[in-house]
């Protein structure tokens, strides 16, 4: 018997390291009974779904939100024609945590697969989702070099832009 902040245990039948360990929320998280955030509805409340480019690298040219925005329970959709301004974020979000230094939604540019290009704002999150399924989303990628060759002449706009752009890929002509 050992004697802890917590009282006396016995430590011969503690769990050791790798052993089974208690879970006192085992039950109710078995039999349904567990609540989680997802269930809790708070009045007014909204659902966000994000339009990720599929490109690691382009230009938007246009996006399409039509469809999207006759679709039920939407309540906007952000893009960065119609954001509005942020202010100054520091280091791209309030966290402080991203190395992308520009904010949401920022520009035309797109700099990385997977890059949010536009939100929808709905009423439910599969109305968000299903909207967002529906935003078409236009790009120009830039011109792609075949072979290394190609890449390593010096001529070649990749190569130049190189030496001036600090972004993941040059800006799309």
């Amino acid at each position: 018997m050992t004697t802890f902040a917590g009282g006396p245990r016995n430590v011969d039948h503690e769990p050791r390291i790798g052993g089974p360990a208690e879970r006192i929320d085992a039950r109710i998280k078995v039999t349904g009974q567990a609540r989680y955030t997802a269930d809790v509805a708070l009045p007014g409340l909204a659902h966000a779904a994000l339009v990720d480019s599929p490109v690691a690298c382009g230009r938007i040219l246009a996006i399409d939100t039509a469809h999207a925005e006759q679709a039920a329970g939407v309540l906007l959709i952000l893009t960065h024609h119609n954001r509005g301004p942020l202010g100054d974020l520091p280091n791209g979000d309030a966290t402080g945590l991203t190395a992308d230094p520009r904010p949401p939604l920022a520009d035309d540019r797109i700099h990385y697969r997977g890059q949010p290009v536009a939100m929808v704002v709905a009423e439910s999150p599969e109305q968000a989702a299903h909207a967002a399924a529906l935003v078409e989303v236009f790009m120009k990628r830039p011109r792609s070099w075949s072979t290394s060759t190609t890449a390593r002449a010096p001529a070649s706009p990749t190569r130049r832009a190189a030496a001036t752009v600090t972004r993941p890929c040059a800006p799309a002509r």
